[in-house]
């Protein structure tokens, strides 16, 4: 059996290229905290291609808890571990994750993160969302709403 859509495609003949050279491929793209310009500039080739009716999305942010550690990045040569919210300081305890999903056809994809600690101003989450909804509208997509759970920081974005 196969574990993965990618190793089935591959069985049944369709000409991909290897996971080695996927990863090698990957390996270029930069996943540091913030906006992820290089997934919207993807996004945007796939956007291009989408009917109307799919470009309509929704804006969703969640945290997710991480076990605080230092860890040592050593493709940019620096350590992780350090909170990467705007006006924020301290041990990382979790990330804060942003992502665009059709509200018409089934797509989802990560947009932005944050590491952050337990305390947050919600306000800065807001004016991430808004640079967020910008640069998905600046690609033709159109985000119809945006939705998160009703954690206290949360709660201080919708206020």
């Amino acid at each position: 059996m196969w574990k993965t859509g990618y190793e089935l495609l591959l069985h049944q003949g369709y000409p991909l290229p290897s996971l080695s050279t996927l990863k090698r491929h990957l390996s270029s793209f930069l996943f540091n905290p913030g906006i992820l310009v290089e997934v919207f500039q993807l996004l945007k080739l796939k956007a291009e291609a989408m009917d109307p009716h799919d470009k309509l999305c929704v804006l969703t942010l969640d945290e997710v808890a991480l076990k605080a550690s230092t860890d040592y990045d050593i493709k940019n040569d620096e350590l992780l571990g350090q909170v990467t919210l705007p006006k924020h300081e301290g041990d990382a305890t979790k990330a804060l994750v942003y992502m665009l999903g059709g509200v018409a056809s089934r797509w989802k994809q990560t947009v932005a993160y944050h590491y952050t600690s337990n305390s947050i101003d919600g306000t800065v989450m807001g004016e991430i969302a808004i640079e967020v909804i910008r640069a998905a509208e600046g690609i033709g997509l159109k985000v119809m709403c945006v939705t998160s759970d009703m954690a206290s920081s949360n709660q201080a974005m919708w206020k």
